[in-house]
């Protein structure tokens, strides 16, 4: 049994839109940073992870030595922290599996 193509847009395209948060008003989707912003944040973001990790290394240095296994530890630790916590703005509003099964569901059945 195929899975049922999702409903097209009104306005004749396929592309999914944001869903509504609890936070905000019935109807009303939030509002997207513009580029610059997001690469800003992007940028700054990535440069605080960055001091973490070498202070990270710093602090346990003394104890442990600077390896490559530390280094991978500390960096695995980081990348595990940004991929796990999902920070203030809490989980992303559609599951990515239901975001990637829908988009492939769009796309069989544009063909």
């Amino acid at each position: 049994m195929s899975p049922r193509p999702q409903p097209q847009d009104p306005r004749g395209d396929a592309t999914p839109r944001a869903t509504p948060r609890a936070d905000t008003p019935s109807g009303a989707t939030p509002a997207a940073l513009a580029p610059w912003v997001a690469a800003v944040v992007t940028f700054g973001s990535s440069a605080a992870v960055l001091v973490l990790e070498i202070t990270a290394l710093r602090l346990i240095a003394p104890y442990v030595g600077v390896t490559l296994e530390t280094n991978t530890a500390v960096i695995g630790l980081a990348l595990a922290a940004i991929a796990f916590a999902p920070g203030p703005a809490g989980p992303p509003p559609t599951a990515p599996r239901r975001a990637v099964s829908s988009a492939r569901c769009s796309s069989s059945a544009a063909r």
